[in-house]
């Protein structure tokens, strides 16, 4: 049982199912873990014992009566605290939102309590989300459980370092410029970064509560522990948002191939300066994928202007992320 915690989440599920462990055992080794190693990190930020425990035995017995009664049945989990969760205050790491208690979930925290996940605790972000290190003045700096002199990313930087540190076997985070795939990289974990309407984002702080439209480019997406794990929640969560349900329907296709030799891979390291660390892992990627038999060419490219791109993008980023801003913060 030593090293249940850092088992993915998949294998933690499969444990619950055939009755190897308990909701209530398996909340408490994350829990006991979550005491002994988080002062060092401050990773997580807020927990919910009191609720945990209650969503856990009610698992433990919804368990026993039908193992397969939600996907995600007894499997404890931590959210970053850019979500609302109801028991929990959702601060997005802003001074003004330090006592805001939700009366609802967020729309896919809701998804994921109703596949039956125990929910215990809330993970650090930059203040509004808006940063590529994990940093506010209510809870302070998060540091990365490999190398505690290290940042842990952002914004879903408390996100990747729980998984790091064996905190939690799966986590939700948002993600506008890297906020998934940045902590994930940092942490060493998997992140997943949805196409734009495909989870919806309702219940996401920013924007402030109370807002109906969703804030362009922001997206909702998983982290893990492994690519199956990350399916695994994907699917939980795919959806269209609640004020297009009754016009509209998400039908992803299957994939076009089930083994690797039949997909074809670009290669393309040219459109900008790229770091020779980085540089050559990537030829170390395209190595491996070829002795698996994948046809690689690093010649093709896509008809776009990368540059033009990436100044349209910047621009309406910060579009968005500037909306609404005081002139001072502005300047």
């Amino acid at each position: 049982m030593t090293n249940t915690y850092y088992l993915s989440a998949t294998a933690q599920l499969k444990m619950l199912a055939e009755r190897r462990i308990s909701a209530t055992e398996l909340l408490d080794l994350h829990l006991d873990r979550v005491q002994r190693l988080n002062p060092e990190c401050n990773v997580v930020v807020a927990l919910d014992e009191e609720g945990a425990r209650r969503s856990a035995r009610a698992a433990d017995e919804a368990i026993a009566r039908n193992p397969t009664a939600g996907r995600l049945l007894g499997l404890p989990m931590t959210i970053k605290d850019s979500f609302a969760v109801t028991g929990m205050a959702v601060t997005c790491g802003m001074e003004e939102f330090r006592d805001y208690r939700p009366q609802r979930d967020a729309a896919a925290v809701a998804r994921i309590r109703a596949n039956g996940a125990v929910i215990f605790g809330k993970t650090n972000v930059p203040a509004a989300a808006k940063d590529h290190q994990s940093y506010n003045t209510l809870f302070g700096l998060s540091r990365n459980p490999w190398d505690l002199t290290r940042t842990v990313g952002g914004s879903s930087g408390g996100s990747a370092a729980a998984l790091a540190a064996g905190f939690t076997p799966l986590e939700l985070g948002s993600d506008i410029g890297g906020s998934i795939r940045v902590p994930s990289h940092f942490c060493g974990v998997y992140g997943h970064k949805s196409s734009y309407g495909l989870i919806d984002i309702a219940g996401h702080l920013p924007p402030p509560p109370g807002h109906v439209a969703p804030s362009g480019l922001s997206v909702v997406g998983p982290l893990a522990r492994s690519a199956e794990d990350l399916e695994l929640l994907f699917d939980i969560l795919l959806g269209p948002a609640e004020i297009e349900r009754a016009g509209a329907e998400l039908r992803l296709p299957a994939p076009r191939h089930d083994d690797l030799k039949s997909f074809r891979v670009g290669v393309w390291t040219d459109a900008f300066p790229l770091d020779p660390g980085y540089a050559a892992a990537i030829d170390q990627l395209v190595g491996r994928l070829r002795r698996c038999g994948v046809q690689v060419d690093e010649a093709a490219r896509p008809a776009i202007d990368a540059a033009a791109s990436h100044r349209a993008y910047i621009q309406t980023l910060f579009g968005i992320i500037g909306a609404g801003l005081p002139p001072s913060a502005k300047e």
